[in-house]
C-alpha cells in the first residue's frame, strides 16, 4: 500500500482530482486498518509517507531561501538587475501541481497519522517490563517473555542488540527470534521457571538477560503488541 501511495506523488500528475481521489482512498484504507487496531505496517508506512511529504516541503523552502540569498547578494553587488533565464524551477507546472497536492494532502494525512500515534501511545502505556532474576553485566543478548491475552499464552523470544555498521550515525538495532510459546490459561506462569528452562535448553547463554513483559490490553499480537514491545525493549536496552 505504501508504494501505491508514494507513486501518486512521484509520478507526473495529469489529473489533480483523480490524484486526490486516490490519496483519499489510500488514507481510508489506513484508517480502517487502525480502527481494527492493526498498527503495523500501517503506522510505519504513514510515518514514511509523512516524512516524504515534509522533505518535499523543506526542499522548496530551502530552495527559495537560497534564491533569496543569491538575489540579495547580486543586488548588493550589481544593483537591482533582472537576469534572464532566472525562472524559479518551482514555477514548472508539473512541479507546482505536485507541491499543491502535497500541501492538500498533509493535513488529511496527519489526521490518520494521529490515530496511529494515539494507538501506539495507549499500547505502550499498557506495557510493563520486569527483570527476571538478576541481570548480568552484559545485557545485549538474552530473552524476553510476552503475555498474550488473546490466546492466553506467553511467547518467548531471543534478542540480540547490535550496532548498525552500515550507518554513518551510530544506530542500534534489535534482532529478535521467536523460540516458543507456553500455554498459560491464567497468565500466572512463573517467569523464573521459563528462564531456568531456557538456560537448560540453550547453555551458550548461561546467565541470560531475561525480561518478562506484561501487556494489559487485548489487541492483535503480531501487528500491534509485538512491534510496540520491540521498540520499548530497544529503548530500555539502548539506554
Amino acid at each position: 500500500m505504501k508504494n501505491t501511495t508514494i507513486d501518486i506523488f512521484t509520478s507526473v500528475i495529469e489529473d489533480q482530482e483523480l490524484s486526490e481521489y486516490k490519496i483519499l482512498a489510500a488514507l481510508k484504507y489506513y484508517s480502517e486498518q487502525l480502527h481494527k487496531n492493526l498498527l503495523y505496517p500501517t503506522f510505519a508506512e504513514l510515518i514514511e509517507i509523512n516524512n516524504l511529504l515534509m522533505d518535499i516541503i523543506n526542499q522548496k523552502m530551502n530552495y527559495h531561501k537560497m534564491r533569496a540569498q543569491e538575489k540579495l547578494a547580486s543586488d548588493l553587488e550589481f544593483g537591482n538587475i533582472v537576469r534572464e533565464n532566472d525562472a524559479d524551477q518551482y514555477d514548472n507546472p508539473e512541479i507546482s501541481d505536485l507541491f499543491d497536492l502535497v500541501i492538500w494532502t498533509v493535513p488529511r494525512l496527519r489526521e490518520v497519522l494521529n490515530e496511529g500515534v494515539a494507538i501506539y501511545d495507549f499500547v505502550e502505556s499498557q506495557v510493563s517490563i520486569e527483570e527476571v532474576g538478576s541481570l548480568p553485566s552484559y545485557i545485549a543478548d538474552g530473552y524476553f517473555l510476552i503475555s498474550d491475552h488473546q490466546i492466553k499464552e506467553v511467547h518467548v523470544f531471543k534478542f540480540k542488540l547490535s550496532d548498525n555498521s552500515h550507518s554513518v550515525v551510530p544506530l542500534k538495532s534489535l534482532k529478535t527470534t521467536y523460540l516458543d510459546s507456553a500455554d498459560n490459561a491464567t497468565l500466572d506462569i512463573a517467569p523464573e521457571s521459563i528462564k531456568e528452562d531456557l538456560i537448560k535448553r540453550y547453555p551458550e547463554l548461561p546467565e541470560p538477560a531475561t525480561y518478562f513483559i506484561r501487556v494489559d490490553v487485548d489487541m492483535p499480537f503480531n501487528e500491534t503488541i509485538l512491534p510496540v514491545v520491540k521498540r520499548k525493549m530497544m529503548k530500555l536496552l539502548a539506554d
